[in-house]
């Protein structure tokens, strides 16, 4: 596997305005972790892989601590503070923890990256096109938080995928 071709990914799928919002509507509305919505299609374009709830679940604890005690804390402080109305200190300080928000989240998907191999072990190729894989891995994904990602969310997300 390349260096890290999970981030590659990650920031190209990203650049589209119209992925991007519907990650953090998915985020916002479901509780989805947007560095796992991009893992799970980017094994299955990169991979060929097919996901279930098991592999969910480890996936989520592999990257649980750094979620929960590092990322997090900062998206709701960044989110804090008003864009409109801040002073320019304050939105300076803003666009720093964004900055360290994405710090945090390169190292989330490069602990995601690092797992992959053993992941494969535990998978077969799928023999389902891209796209169906991806929609596939999206929909275990969402049955495995208990939810439904609805497809106003997830079509203008895979288009970019």
């Amino acid at each position: 596997m390349d260096e890290n071709d999970l981030w590659q990914y990650s920031l190209d799928v990203y650049d589209s305005t119209a992925a991007a919002d519907a990650c953090l509507a998915l985020q916002d509305h479901f509780k989805a972790n947007v560095n796992l919505l991009l893992y799970y299609t980017w094994i299955a374009r990169r991979h060929g892989r097919t996901v279930d709830n098991e592999l969910c679940a480890r996936t989520e604890r592999h990257i649980a601590p750094l979620v929960n005690d590092l990322l997090q804390p900062m998206r709701s402080i960044r989110r804090s503070i008003d864009k409109t109305s801040a002073s320019p200190d304050l939105l300076q300080f803003r666009k720093n923890i964004l900055n360290l928000e994405l710090e945090a989240e390169n190292i989330i998907q490069k602990r995601l990256f690092d797992l992959t191999p053993d992941l494969l072990d535990l998978t077969e190729p799928s023999d389902l096109s891209v796209r169906d894989r991806q929609k596939y891995n999206l929909a275990v994904y969402g049955e495995f938080l208990g939810t439904a990602f609805p497809d106003e969310h997830l079509e203008p997300f895979l288009d970019h995928c």
